[in-house]
């Protein structure tokens, strides 16, 4: 069905204006009260003692995305209970409202500007946010920072429940975690509700910023505002604020792009060698004290005119305080002896995008950083429920 709404009978007496706004939807049609109050705040109103009455046009602007809400309240003069609707700024202007009941309150404002009820600057602000829509958490507004060792820090403080709900809930609704179970399970972000008099928070962790890159990039457009916001606030702090952040939404972008076969010609210890990348799997396994997870690679290395078959699992576990570690053993009975299984290990990871390792007796030993670069292969990020909407 389709969404008509339009203004009609606006007057400025008194430097408040006020008018009827008229929507339709379908067959169903009804007005209500609009009005510019102190402030600038752009309200809808409804008044009437028939409750029913109320129902029916609460219910029409809930159907064309406005929360509304029917209120009760005792009426002295009326001797009576009178029935209410009251909408604010807010939530005539949230993204979920129809486009056409947002044009008809822009042009509203308009016209308030035509009668000088109201600046240049303040229009523009509020046309702008009738024009795109308001996210869904409204005026929730994260801080984006450095730490001195050029972590990025993203968190809201809200000072009551109904600020921090808002924030938690449009975060689920995008399908980030605040809890789950298993060692490899990704949280995206954490929160703490107020209490006491304390303000709580809404911290989004460094695999919380990846995933809103990853989302915003597959089409997510409250993902893509989101990060649009969180740059803006960024780019307020510093140059170096705003492109540390990027770096996190472009790490995202990369999850589970790259599919084997992959080639690639690297460098390792001085020599050229040429790596095919044939398979890759990935999974969590259980080990003896810990859960693992295990990235399996079956390649073809080419060192001159020699060819070598090469499996190896980059196994990963989290060790103290989550911090993630991993290892790819060395074989001293590999053909050619450990030195070679080591050229052609080390070739295999620089092919995968792994730059930086220490070497022990027998191992290869990485860091969570390397795992954050095997998030670019398919079947990692699917193995960890990231390269999905949830």
């Amino acid at each position: 069905m389709g969404v008509e709404a339009r203004i009609e009978g606006l007057t400025a007496k008194g430097k408040r204006p006020r008018a009827r706004l008229v929507v339709r939807l379908g067959g169903d049609v009804a007005e209500y009260a609009i009005r510019l109050r102190e402030g600038n705040a752009v309200v809808l109103e409804f008044n009437t003692t028939r409750r029913e009455e109320a129902e029916r046009r609460a219910a029409l602007l809930r159907a064309v995305g406005v929360r509304a809400e029917v209120g009760r309240y005792y009426h002295k003069s009326l001797g009576r209970d009178q029935w209410h609707i009251d909408v604010s700024t807010n939530a005539l202007a949230a993204e979920s409202v129809h486009e056409a009941v947002r044009k008809a309150v822009a042009e509203f404002l308009q016209r308030c500007r035509e009668a000088g009820a109201i600046g240049e600057g303040a229009y523009r602000r509020l046309a702008a946010k009738f024009e795109r829509g308001m996210p869904e958490w409204g005026e929730v507004k994260f801080s984006v920072k450095l730490t001195e060792d050029g972590a990025v820090v993203v968190q809201y403080r809200p000072n009551d429940p109904q600020s921090f709900n808002k924030a938690v809930e449009f975060l689920l609704g995008l399908g980030m975690r605040d809890t789950c179970e298993g060692e490899w399970c990704i949280v995206h972000f954490t929160a703490r509700e107020p209490e006491g008099g304390r303000p709580g928070y809404v911290y989004i962790t460094a695999d919380g910023l990846r995933y809103v890159g990853w989302l915003a990039l597959h089409g997510d457009e409250r993902a893509q505002r989101l990060k649009e916001m969180l740059l803006k606030e960024a780019e307020a702090r510093g140059r170096e604020v705003r492109r540390r952040l990027e770096e996190y939404f472009r790490e995202g972008e990369q999850w589970g792009t790259v599919k084997p076969p992959i080639e690639k010609e690297v460098e390792v210890e001085g020599r050229r060698v040429k790596v095919r990348i044939e398979e890759v799997e990935a999974g969590v396994k259980q080990g003896k004290t810990r859960e693992h997870l295990v990235v399996r690679v079956k390649a073809k290395v080419f060192d001159g005119n020699s060819e070598a078959a090469v499996e190896k699992d980059a196994k990963f576990y989290k060790a103290s305080r989550n911090m993630i570690k991993g290892y790819v053993n060395i074989h001293a009975g590999a053909e050619g002896g450990r030195e070679a299984d080591y050229i052609r290990t080390a070739a295999v990871l620089k092919t995968l995008g792994v730059e930086s390792w220490s070497r022990q007796k027998g191992r290869i030993r990485l860091t969570g950083g390397a795992l954050d670069t095997l998030m670019r292969l398919e079947p990692v990020c699917t193995t960890l429920g990231q390269c999905r909407k949830t």
